[in-house]
Parts: structure tokens; sequence; C-alpha cells
């Protein structure tokens, strides 16, 4: 059964270990976890299953209204399971309950995974 919860400075040592196996171990969240952790408004999430942290990703609002999503990031044995799906569908849940108007985000191009996500919850590209 997987949980989700907000993130805490104790998830950070597992974060890092997934954020390493991105971009060849270049990845930037590494470098903007704590900003995050403390950011009032904004929230990473964790997904928890079997006690071991398997992936995260960030919500934050850019402009009053205006949600971005950013940083999902999860580890590649739990990949299309299933789980960047149901952080999707948390952070879409939220920020409507919030009243946002706009939700935006960015991927790589050729991130076909990320792609179908975020086509599948009727995202559009606009840019």
């Amino acid at each position: 059964m997987m949980t989700l919860r907000k993130a805490t400075a104790a998830d950070k040592p597992r974060i890092t270990k997934i954020s390493s196996q991105i971009w060849d171990g270049d990845d930037y969240v590494p470098e903007v976890l704590d900003d995050w952790l403390a950011d009032p408004n904004g929230e990473v999430i964790v997904a928890i299953v079997d006690g071991k942290l398997i992936s995260f990703a960030r919500r934050s609002y850019i402009l009053p209204g205006y949600a971005w999503f950013e940083g999902a990031r999860t580890d590649p044995a739990y990949r299309n399971s299933g789980v960047a799906q149901e952080i999707s569908h948390y952070f879409l849940q939220a920020v409507q309950r919030e009243g946002a108007d706009k939700i935006g985000l960015s991927t790589y191009i050729d991130n076909e995974a990320s792609i179908h996500i975020i086509e599948k919850n009727g995202f559009r590209k606009v840019a």
C-alpha cells in the first residue's frame, strides 16, 4: 500500500539518493531541497511503500492563483508503478481546493513517461 505525506528534513538522504540517479547525478533538487522544505507557500510530498520513500515532487505558487509543479522524481525500481500519477492527482486536488486558476509545470522534451502523465491529467503544451 502506498501512502503520501509531507516531506521532512529526515527524508533528505533518501530524496538525495533518488536524485543522484537523475541526469547522471547532476540533478538540481539537492541544491534547492532545504529551500523547498522551508517554503511556507510550497509543499514537497513523498510516496512511501513498505516503509520506503520511493518518489517525491513539489508544488508551490509562483503568483497568486498560479500553482507550479516541479521536481517529480521516482526511484527507478518503482517507475511505471502509478506513483507519479498518485502524486499528480494529490497535487491537482490540493490546488483546486485552494482556488488556483492556473497550473504550470515543465519537463524535458524527450521525457515520454512524464509527458504521458502530464497529458493524462489534462495539461496541454503551450510553449
